[in-house]
């Protein structure tokens, strides 16, 4: 973290906003080393993390229902974090945040809605343009009594935003005005009853949508149509038969390759996917911690850092024969119930 090409990765977790819930670790490439290089205290349960410019971190605060903007600066060989604004998300439970030029989409849990927020520069947070509230149920009555967005993506240069509502089983599919920052709702595309989708990333071939499946811990592909279509092409499981209790969570795509955090089983399963949106589950390897919830690969790829919530923990695994296995565990470092990791190039503003 001594240059401007150092790797910084930072860690948002859960705890109260008087106890640093960012952190910043520097990544040595070479070795897969973590240092620790600065922490933020103020954000409340900062669930989830995204770099929105190589100095703007964007972080959701889920108890105060919020989404926070801050600058990071390097002075010497730390990371300051210095929060710059925050904008209430409209709704309950913050939990992910999707970006497309100017516009922020904050996924809320609690609520079952998701909400438009316009940024400027610097991390400045400035109004809300849009809130879209989903209704229904699904048919497990402990997570789907009513709707819970948790995550959401856009589509073809952000004319289209879906997101995943884990409580009634729907992928929403919305227009998406780039100008105004409105959506139009267009279509339910139906999941797999009590599949609880959770997230979805856009395979780069523009064609096709990956969406992992919280409550029966699959992974589904959709194909993307154009026209606001979603029809599901292949699904398979994210564990062996005779895996314990799982529920899935964080999922990543590199290339061919998709990557889903298990939490129960401890793992990270490893996909290929092949040009017609058919799946291959290649294997899974534990994390080395409990929980993992979320994860991310470095921009190398050579390694992919695990954030275990309930192990509080943070682990750095390597990736290995072009992406399709991971070995052991090299680095462990604690962090209270960690939840999310990104990562930045490290050319943050000098201090």
């Amino acid at each position: 973290m001594t240059d401007e090409g150092s790797i910084i990765c930072l860690v948002g977790s859960y705890g109260a906003s008087s106890v640093p819930t960012i952190r910043a670790f520097g990544l040595d490439e070479a070795t897969g080393t973590l240092t620790p290089i600065g922490s933020h205290s103020g954000v409340g349960d900062a669930s989830f993390l995204l770099v929105a410019e190589p100095d703007v971190l964007l972080a959701t605060s889920e108890g105060p229902g919020a989404v926070v903007g801050l600058r990071m600066r390097r002075i010497d060989a730390d990371l300051r974090l210095d929060q710059v604004s925050v904008l209430p998300s409209m709704g309950d439970a913050p939990c992910h945040l999707a970006i497309h030029g100017p516009w922020v989409v904050a996924a809320n849990y609690g609520s079952g809605s998701l909400s438009v927020l316009r940024r400027g520069p610097g991390g400045r947070l400035l109004e809300v343009s849009a809130v879209a509230t989903h209704r229904g149920s699904g048919p497990r009555g402990d997570r789907q009594e009513g709707p819970h967005v948790h995550g959401s993506c856009f589509l073809d240069d952000g004319r289209w935003l879906v997101a995943a509502d884990l409580g009634i089983d729907r992928l929403v599919v919305y227009r998406f005005d780039p100008e105004r920052g409105r959506v139009d709702r267009h279509e339910e595309v139906a999941t797999a009853a009590g599949s609880g989708p959770r997230q979805l990333v856009a395979h780069p071939d523009g064609r096709h949508v990956l969406v992992v499946n919280e409550l029966d811990n699959t992974v589904a592909t959709h194909r993307w149509v154009g026209d606001g279509s979603l029809p599901v092409v292949d699904a398979i499981p994210t564990v062996p038969d005779d895996a314990p209790s799982n529920l899935a969570a964080d999922i990543r795509i590199a290339g061919q390759l998709v990557y889903v955090a298990n939490r129960g089983h401890d793992s990270v399963a490893v996909l290929s996917v092949d040009r017609d949106g058919r799946l291959s589950r290649l294997g899974s390897h534990p994390t080395g911690g409990s929980g993992p919830r979320g994860f991310s690969l470095s921009p190398s790829g050579a390694w992919l850092v695990a954030a275990n919530q309930a192990g509080n923990s943070v682990t750095v695994l390597p990736v290995r024969e072009g992406g399709t296995t991971l070995g052991d565990p090299v680095t462990e470092v604690t962090v209270p119930s960690p939840a999310s990791v990104v990562f930045s190039r490290g050319s943050a503003e000098a201090g």
